[in-house]
């Protein structure tokens, strides 16, 4: 009876470490009240999780693979060093641009013990293969800018319509896997509202801006005037 109990209570205690993050190295100690989940949104992947037991949890390093073999660090998320209350989490993948995707988390401890949460695994609906970074001031005078971050080098359609929808401008351009400076040339256009349309495959992304008019042009000319009025 007693090797019974013995043995009844090492399975209990397995059981047990079970819900705790599996250790890399050493046992990091850290209590998974939720596993991570993630949520597809137009801009990207939204991963949660929460705890509800952390014991010197310095941060939580998210890793990614798109083969379930090899991951990569693309960011991490404080923890709350030692706390038994519930805590959330949460962490925007806005680079996730392949089809299948899988999730892990790193947690690790003060002392550098670390531990891997289990393996999510993601199929993306929504296409993710670039994104506007930056952009120029709204109201422009002759140039419009934006800043794109390609994630992969693809071909990306622009197009230029005015409020009604006519079509102005259309033009095809090469992305590069990064940063990107896309311009709109507005010399030749009548101050007004516009639309300019970025499209790579299935994504759209539609911008909304305006032509100022030339505060010159619009001001009287004072030495005109002035010549009028002493003819009077």
């Amino acid at each position: 009876m007693r090797n019974y109990n013995n043995i009844k209570s090492i399975l209990s205690a397995t059981l047990f470490v079970a819900l705790f993050c599996f250790a890399g190295n050493m046992q990091a100690k850290c209590t998974y009240n939720k596993v991570i989940e993630g949520k597809e949104f137009g801009i990207g992947i939204m991963l949660k999780w929460s705890t509800s037991i952390e014991i010197n949890n310095a941060m939580f390093v998210i890793e990614r693979s798109t083969d379930g073999v090899d991951y990569e660090n693309i960011g991490n998320v404080n923890g709350k060093g030692t706390t038994e209350n519930v805590s959330e989490y949460n962490f925007l993948d806005v680079n996730a641009s392949k089809s299948k995707l899988y999730y892990r988390l790193k947690q690790m401890d003060i002392d550098g013990s670390f531990s891997y949460s289990d393996i999510i695994a993601l199929d993306k609906k929504i296409a993710n293969n670039f994104m506007v970074v930056r952009m120029s001031a709204a109201s422009a005078d002759d140039l419009f800018e934006t800043t794109i971050n390609a994630f992969e080098s693809k071909e990306m359609k622009m197009t230029v319509t005015d409020w009604k929808g006519n079509v102005l401008m259309d033009d095809m351009q090469k992305l590069q896997n990064g940063l990107n400076s896309v311009m709109v040339d507005l010399s030749d256009m009548k101050p007004a509202i516009y639309k300019v349309t970025f499209e790579v495959e299935d994504e759209v992304e539609t911008l909304t801006f305006r032509k100022k008019e030339d505060e010159f042009a619009r001001k009287p000319n004072m030495a005109s005037k002035n010549k009028m009025k002493g003819r009077n």
